[in-house]
This record gives structure tokens, sequence and C-alpha cells, in this order.
């Protein structure tokens, strides 16, 4: 049963983000995000006439929007749910307030607007983001995770209501161990991120491995436990490390969207702009490509100057197997 709830709790996750994605990429169209809203409410008015919403909840009534009034963060202290005032509250940079909100499929959220993200154009192209969450038996399963229009918001939700354990997302030997209360763009229970992962607009929570140098660590593609986890064409074992070490913090590799498009630019410069001192001017960055069948591949992402470049002859699996000095950085979205 525990099993089969974990699953059912990453499902009702993706799905929550899934709603709000396609609600903010109809704000997108209908120009709705060209503005920047001063607080979470004025944006929450606009969002209501695209999702479906049962009960909103100011800063002050969030009990009336959520199951229980006390929440565990994931090492386990304590926090009342009525204190989830501002965005500081749920770990973030920002100071706007808080909306308590009930979706029409009965999951709670409470979410949080950054007015500083900047405004998305009705003529920018949708993509979508990636996550691997876990799907029971020690499994992790590739789900849509939002995209590109909802990099103003955060949010934490309950996805299965007062059942319990009504607990955040536990840190155990550097591995993120999901509960029922789940999180979306950098937003937490206070206490309740992985060790040494930060925030950011454009990823959500990420962090940049082997201390921020190029990442050196290997796994035998060779040994049949490591199967998934490893480039199925060129068997790039560091590529393979840094894939397993991003899934163990429960986190990804920044995946590529599309046969001839590299990981979306707006993203990695976005990052590259809010982290300066992160990674060196010029470099490369390990990223994966997912196939249709399910299958993925390493991918080296080369950039020069900060922004990203993709060298043609990458496009190879000879010049993939041979790229071994990326840095492996590991995000949420």
């Amino acid at each position: 049963m525990q099993n089969l709830g974990e699953r059912s709790n990453s499902e009702r996750a993706a799905n929550t983000v899934q709603k709000i994605a396609q609600s903010m990429d109809l704000m997108r169209v209908d120009g709705e995000l060209l503005t920047t809203y001063q607080t979470t409410d004025q944006f929450v008015d606009e969002l209501a006439k695209h999702l479906k919403i049962v009960t909103r909840c100011d800063k002050n009534h969030l009990t009336n929007c959520w199951p229980v009034e006390k929440v565990l963060t994931g090492s386990g202290d304590e926090v009342n749910v009525a204190d989830i005032k501002t965005g500081e509250q749920l770990g973030l940079n920002t100071k706007t307030d808080n909306v308590g909100l009930v979706l029409a499929t009965g999951v709670p959220i409470i979410l949080n607007y950054n007015p500083d993200a900047g405004i998305v154009s009705d003529t920018d192209t949708t993509t979508q983001n990636k996550i691997k969450l876990p799907a029971g038996w020690g499994r992790y399963k590739e789900y849509v995770w939002g995209n590109n229009t909802m990099g103003s918001v955060a949010f934490v939700m309950d996805v299965n209501g007062p059942r319990g354990p009504n607990k955040g997302i536990e840190t155990i030997e550097n591995k993120l161990i999901y509960h029922d209360i789940r999180s979306f763009g950098g937003a937490s229970l206070q206490g309740d991120k992985c060790d040494g992962c930060l925030t950011s607009t454009a990823y959500g929570k990420y962090k940049l491995l082997n201390d921020g140098a190029v990442w050196t660590s290997s796994i035998d593609c060779s040994d049949n436990a490591n199967k998934d986890y490893c480039d199925e064409q060129t068997g790039a074992s560091k590529w393979a490390a840094a894939n397993k070490a991003c899934q163990d913090l429960g986190l990804s590799l920044p995946w590529k969207t599309g046969e001839d498009e590299a990981l979306p630019a707006g993203n990695f410069v976005k990052f590259n702009k809010e982290n300066p001192d992160l990674l060196p001017s010029d470099g490369c960055v390990w990223t994966a490509y997912k196939k249709d069948d399910g299958s993925h591949l390493s991918f080296p992402l080369n950039y020069k100057n900060k922004l990203m470049k993709l060298m043609s002859s990458m496009g190879s699996q000879s010049a993939r197997g041979q790229n071994d000095e990326c840095y492996a950085l590991c995000v949420e979205k």
C-alpha cells in the first residue's frame, strides 16, 4: 500500500502542476503574463479566469484552505499553517503575501507570486519541464512538471488531504524522501530543502554537484544494476553517474526538449544571470535528451559567455561519448 500511495501522490502532484501550467499558458495566449502583478492576490484574480478554484483564502485565513492546522517539515519540526503568510515562510526570496487555494480536484495549495520574475510574451514558445518522482518499489518515473510560463509562481500542495503524515520532503543521507506535501518552484516548508540545495527562478531547486567543479565520478554501465541511469547508445559513465546523483536528490539533469533543439536557452541564460558566479564563463553542462520511446541519451551542452551554444558536432554519438569535461547541475524543473 505504501508503494501505491507513493505513486499516487506523485501522479496527483504532477497533475496539479500541469493544471496550473495549462492555465498559465492560457494567460500567456491572452497576454495576461505581459503584466507584472504587484501582489499574489492580483495574480490569482487573473489565474482564476482559467483555473477552477473551489475555495480561495487570503494570508490571514490559510487554514480554511488546508486540511490540517499544523504540518511537519522534512526535519520533523512543526509549523502552523496560519503562519505561512509570505514567500519568506516558503523559503523564497520574495516578500509578497501567500494565497491559499483549493482546486476543483480537491488539492489544497499555498501559492506565492514573484513580481520580479519578469514577463512572458504571448509570442513566446511554451516548453514543458520534466521531473522524476518516486513511483513506488524504489523506482522513479518522469513526469511533465509544468512549463516555462511558470517562473513567477511557487507553491506547496497537500496531495492526500488530512490522512497524513502531513509532512514535507525529508532529506536522509543526502536523498530526498517524498511525503504527502509536495513543492513546486522552490517553495518548501521551512527546513525541508535538500542538503545544499538552493533555489532559482529559472529552475526551482538546484544543486551544482562536486562542489562546483567539473564532474569526475563515474559508474559502470555494464552493470545491469545501473541500466536505469545509463545512456543506451554510448554508455557514458560520467554522465550516468551525474544522472544518478541528481535522481538521488529527487532532482534531474536539465532535459533537452527536442530532436534538434537544445536545452531552452531562456532558462539557461536566466539561470546564469541569477547566479553569475556559479559556472565559469565558458564550459559544458550535462543534459539529457528524452526520446519518444522513453529511452534517454546523454547530451553535453557547450556554452560560451554564459550563453547556450550547441556545437554541431555534439549531435553525434561519438562526440557525446567523448566529452567528459562537463559540470553536473541538478534541477527541479
